[in-house]
C-alpha cells in the first residue's frame, strides 16, 4: 500500500504536473488565437442580445420608427 502511494505521489508531482501545465497553456493560447476572434466577439455580445430584442419589440409595439430622420443640409448663400 505504501509503495503504491509513493509511486502515485511521484507521478503526480512530476509528469502529471507537466501534463496539466501544458494543457493550461494550450487552452489559454487557443482562447486568444486569431482564428477565435469572430467567435469571441460574438460571445461578448450575448448579454446584450435580449436588450436589443426587447427594444425592437417595444418600438414595434408602439409603432415608433427606429431610423433617425436625415438631417437637412443648409446651403450658404455666397
Amino acid at each position: 500500500m505504501d509503495n503504491t502511494y509513493t509511486l502515485l505521489r511521484e507521478f503526480a508531482g512530476s509528469w502529471m504536473l507537466i501534463a496539466m501545465m501544458m494543457f493550461y497553456v494550450t487552452a489559454c493560447l487557443w482562447a486568444v488565437s486569431p482564428r477565435r476572434r469572430e467567435a469571441n466577439a460574438d460571445a461578448a455580445q450575448i448579454p446584450f442580445r435580449n436588450e436589443t430584442l426587447k427594444e425592437e419589440a417595444s418600438l414595434a409595439e408602439h409603432g415608433t420608427n427606429t431610423a433617425p430622420e436625415p438631417a437637412e443640409e443648409k446651403k450658404e448663400s455666397v
